[in-house]
Order: structure tokens, then sequence, then C-alpha cells
């Protein structure tokens, strides 16, 4: 089973493009959930005054789960760097 989340990040800069990479993922159960993001393997490249968008994907990876084991606090941090 899986969850997904797409968050649409906005360029509003005028002179530069934006890059857009994960810096990190924190997930409080990772026996249980696994977290990946669409820029886990490469930047996301946003041209100025522009919007591109990031995909968070969860997903179950050990089953039987019990309602105990059944949350869990995700963070994923990105970074966002000025780009000619």
């Amino acid at each position: 089973d899986t969850a997904t989340a797409t968050y649409t990040i906005q360029n509003l800069e005028t002179d530069v493009a934006a890059e857009i990479t994960k810096e990190s993922i924190t997930v409080s159960n990772s026996e249980y959930f696994k977290v990946t993001t669409s820029v886990d393997n490469g930047a996301l490249t946003i041209a100025r005054n522009n919007t591109g968008t990031v995909t968070v994907t969860v997903e179950l990876i050990k089953m039987p789960i019990t309602a105990e084991e059944s949350t869990t606090s995700i963070t994923v941090e990105l970074n966002a760097a000025a780009v000619q």
C-alpha cells in the first residue's frame, strides 16, 4: 500500500532559476514505512517565475501491522539554491 502527496513549489524570482534537492527524510516508524521523493536521485530545476512539483510517496513495507504500529511522523527537508 502507498500514499502519495504532491507539492507545488513556486519560484517567484525573475532573474534566476531554483534548484530543489532533498536534504533529508526522517521517518519515526521506519520499520513499517518507507518514504521516497521525486528528487531522491537528482535535482528539480524550476525556471524563473515558474512552478515545479515534488512528490512524496509513503509505502507500507511490513505486514501485518497493528493499530499501535500504524502511525508515523515524517519530515522531508528540501534545499533550494539559485542557479543561472
